[in-house]
């Protein structure tokens, strides 16, 4: 092999690491879908994007009965933090259906995808299903307590890249907000933050995979709140664990 060809081999490869590289920055995580859709009702989607440049966010809409794409949009990421839209979507035909979101370059698509997609399913009911199972919901009596209290936040004392369930056990007086915040325990940054909505007394099951992947090693905190109708904090409780490589 001659000098010329070493040299253009050796640029190459470092090309392709640093590529690798700079694309591990870019990150989607807390993919969060409605579990149960109408026909005609577009579906809610959340999501934490970690970008570090300007980035194209494809979201699709797939039937997976016949693996049909029902709907595409793209969206110009500018800078990182959390996103919420609804999929404008109708007639949709009930069964169930998964919404892929992934990362490309400016101007970018399918075949410059920085990763694989980050999935999500859900299901799409008739109207009088989803009507039926309102009302059944709206009959149900409350479940309430007497004060606002998070019983219990569960979740391992070391974690790395490995799947691991963070678990909330908590008790409402009327409808609250759940909101589950993620900070570093050495100067309390905050990495990011989920809403749920809660009606009941109950659990609150969240998957998480690749923290390792989208934060630094290090200590850190969740912080579990409940919010009243103004954003005020009735009710809080903490979990500490160590983040590995």
């Amino acid at each position: 092999m001659t000098t010329t060809k070493m040299i253009i081999r050796v640029l190459a490869i470092l090309s392709l690491a640093w590529a690798g590289l700079a694309n591990a920055n870019d990150q989607i995580s807390n993919l969060v879908v409605e579990q149960e859709i109408g026909p005609n009702q577009p579906p809610l989607i959340e999501m934490d994007l970690q970008v570090s440049k300007q980035r194209e966010l494809h979201i699709a809409m797939i039937r997976l009965e016949d693996w049909k794409n029902v709907k595409r949009i793209q969206k110009r990421i500018k800078k990182s933090g959390p996103v919420k839209l609804r999929l404008p979507v109708a007639d949709l035909k009930p069964g169930s259906y998964r919404i892929d979101a992934y990362l490309a370059p400016r101007r970018g698509g399918w075949t410059d995808r920085l990763a694989e997609p980050t999935s999500a399913n859900l299901s799409v009911v008739t109207d009088a299903q989803l009507a039926e199972k309102k009302q059944a919901k709206k009959n149900q009596k409350p479940q309430f307590a007497k004060e606002d209290k998070v019983l219990l936040v569960n979740f391992p004392k070391t974690v790395g890249d490995e799947p691991v369930d963070l678990a909330v056990k908590f008790q409402i007086s009327q409808n609250r907000t759940l909101k589950i915040k993620l900070l570093s325990s050495e100067n309390w940054e905050e990495f990011g933050a989920l809403d749920f909505p809660v009606e009941r007394n109950g659990d609150l099951n969240v998957p998480l995979e690749n923290l390792a992947a989208q934060f630094p090693p290090g200590k850190y905190a969740w912080v579990v709140q409940i919010l009243d109708d103004n954003d005020e904090v009735v009710a809080k409780l903490g979990k500490h664990f160590t983040l590995g490589k």
